[in-house]
């Protein structure tokens, strides 16, 4: 295998990874804290809460908010 396929192939693997961090840990975790931090009154989540389950929150938001809008618009 050459040295540029070699190259290109982890510079591709690195630019979809840091993509793909930035949107999962950043964007979905941001929305599901804020998401629990509303719903529960501030209460939820705890600093021992896992990522998982505020980035789960974070994804379940954005796909309640994206429904709505399909049924709003249609």
């Amino acid at each position: 295998m050459p040295v540029e396929e070699v190259v290109a192939g982890g510079l591709i693997r690195l630019i979809v990874w840091l993509v793909s961090d930035i949107i999962v840990d950043t964007i979905l975790w941001g929305i599901g804290w804020g998401v629990l931090k509303a719903l529960t009154l501030g209460s939820y989540p705890t600093p021992d809460t896992k990522n998982s389950h505020v980035i789960a929150a974070g994804l379940a938001a954005i796909i309640t908010a994206s429904i709505a809008v399909i049924i709003y618009v249609s």
